[in-house]
């Protein structure tokens, strides 16, 4: 169009305008994060479940069936990624968000 941009290359005021997207981005994704982790354990609460299966991501960390949540699980045998385990809900803390689960049993291999 014949027009210069509105900021020239390597603008100050350009830089700055994204690095402030970013950081209001990061801030409203963690509150996203930290809300969605909140009603996931609140349904496991008023559920009362007292076991619940997941699914092994790697060392000791799994992923819960049904609600989008990612937990540590300290007493989990080293078992193989993708392998489904049943875990018993000893405790969640809805003001830490911190839900503590421990190994019951293994449901389902996955193959080598």
């Amino acid at each position: 169009r014949g027009e210069p941009p509105p900021y020239p290359p390597g603008s100050e005021s350009m830089l700055s305008a994204m690095r402030a997207f970013e950081l209001t981005y990061d801030a409203y994704a963690e509150a996203q994060r930290t809300m969605e982790r909140y009603w996931s354990l609140v349904y496991v609460r008023q559920e009362a479940l007292a076991t619940i299966d997941a699914e092994v991501i790697r060392d000791n960390l799994v992923r819960l069936d049904g609600v989008p949540v990612v937990a540590k699980v300290a007493s989990l045998p080293e078992l193989a990624a993708g392998t489904r385990v049943r875990l018993s809900v000893e405790r969640i803390d809805l003001y830490d968000l911190l839900l503590d689960l421990v190994f019951v049993e293994v449901v389902e291999v996955v193959p080598a």
